[in-house]
């Protein structure tokens, strides 16, 4: 008859062991997968309520601006019918305060949405590109890569891509 009297202390440590390299390496990926995550549904929440402030500025015939900074952005309805291509001091805001960024924007500047659904902006007539800083470690290279991390707006469309070569690329 075996004498069983439970588990050898080395056998104890080498799963202790084992779990501890299992952990330590998905804690890692899960970090990064996370970081992915959050820049993805920035970028996605951005896209999502410059297409809405285009199809309110159509459905309300008014225009609608989105200003962009670096750390967040505000979307104004143009409730005094100024027209022109920036809010005035008569319009108002559709957020009681600006909606904050997790990754700053590399770009800064106002949009304006017009009622037959134009894109147009302050910068360029070639369209703008929204871009957002994923140098968390500040050596000037990203250090995260989620499928989307950057909004191109053209006068008739706006699409969403991810950041390759020095352009977006749309998805």
């Amino acid at each position: 008859m075996k004498n069983n009297r439970g588990m050898a202390f080395l056998e104890l440590l080498m799963v202790i062991v084992v779990m501890g390299t299992l952990v330590a390496a998905l804690g890692f990926s899960y970090r990064e997968w996370v970081a992915n995550y959050n820049a993805e549904r920035q970028t996605k929440e951005v896209y999502a309520d410059l297409m809405n402030a285009r199809v309110k500025a159509m459905n309300q015939n008014r225009f609608h601006f989105i200003v962009v900074d670096y750390h967040y952005y505000q979307i104004f309805e143009d409730t005094d019918e100024s027209g022109g291509n920036a809010p005035s001091g008569g319009d108002a805001a559709l957020w009681a305060s600006p909606k904050p960024f997790r990754y700053p924007s590399l770009w800064r500047g106002t949009v304006a949405m017009h009622t037959n659904g134009i894109v147009s902006n302050n910068i360029s007539y070639l369209g703008a590109t929204v871009r957002f800083d994923l140098d968390l470690d500040g050596d000037g290279m990203p250090d995260i890569s989620p499928d989307y991390d950057c909004i191109i707006l053209y006068s008739s469309r706006i699409n969403i891509g991810t950041w390759q070569g020095g352009k977006c690329v749309a998805t």
